[in-house]
């Protein structure tokens, strides 16, 4: 019996139960093993399917014992004869075999109610996935980006060189929010055929038409630049979130200049 009053505690029971309280509590025990069952954690999972196979030897011991000790339902008594023949049997004694430890680590495992972790878990990854295919979907679209912008360069490049100037390096940055920076070299005097170039070609592109006002925007500095011996040099052009332009003032006293 001393371990039969483990069993019914490790159940949330005392030794008065009924099978209806008994079944009621084992379904209970286990939808909460069910759900440790779909954890993502092998570990958890695989210690939840012991304990259901443990929740399901204790059940149908006690089961047993219930059965076996609840009173009889009355019989009605017509004849002694009749009485004598329906009495109802002494209860045959319950073997309990030797599962105690199982009680034992039923009772240490049993868990609060893990619903909303379970929840939580989903969430998170849930929330994963949807991080992942986010970048994914940004890192496609940066690289379609760049790609527009070094085609829109390449296009430019021909003009550019009639009004005197090269492209002399690119400059990619890739991130969510990707950005190309164009640096432009002087060869020859031809910024005046720059207002042409834009006056001209309609076909121009917004990307395009930020190049050619970013050469203008740093020439424009040039008659404040040479008051102090400086010339404009490289012109660095960024295009992306927020359009910049780097102007590299070079000295005339440089060596370059000799």
């Amino acid at each position: 019996m001393e371990k039969l009053d483990k069993f019914f505690t490790a159940m949330g029971l005392d030794a008065n139960a009924t099978l209806a309280q008994l079944d009621e509590k084992t379904r209970a025990m286990k939808a909460r093993f069910d759900q440790q069952l779909m954890a993502s954690d092998e570990t958890v999972a695989a210690k939840a399917k012991q304990n259901i196979d443990k929740l399901e030897k204790i059940h149908s011991l006690l089961a047993a014992h219930i059965s076996a000790t609840e009173p009889a339902a009355p019989v009605a008594v017509a004849e002694p004869a009749v009485a004598a023949e329906v009495a109802a049997p002494q209860a045959a004694p319950v073997v309990v075999p030797e599962v105690a430890p199982e009680a034992d680590a039923l009772t240490a495992a049993a868990p609060e109610d893990t619903s909303q972790t379970s929840r939580l878990k989903g969430l998170v990854q849930k929330a994963k996935a949807a991080s992942t295919d986010t970048l994914s979907l940004a890192k496609d679209k940066s690289l379609e980006w760049v790609a527009t912008a070094l085609e829109e360069i390449k296009t430019l490049e021909p003009f550019l060189r009639k009004c005197g100037f090269i492209v002399g390096d690119i400059k990619v940055s890739m991130s969510v929010t990707p950005s190309v920076t164009v640096v432009i070299e002087q060869c020859v005097d031809g910024q005046d055929k720059l207002v042409e170039l834009l006056e001209n070609l309609e076909t121009l592109t917004k990307g395009q038409r930020v190049l050619i006002k970013g050469i203008q925007s740093a020439y424009a500095l040039d008659q404040y630049a040479s008051k102090y011996d400086y010339t404009v040099g490289q012109i660095e052009i960024e295009q992306g979130l927020t359009p910049s332009v780097h102007v590299h003032m070079n000295s005339k006293s440089s060596r370059a200049f000799g």
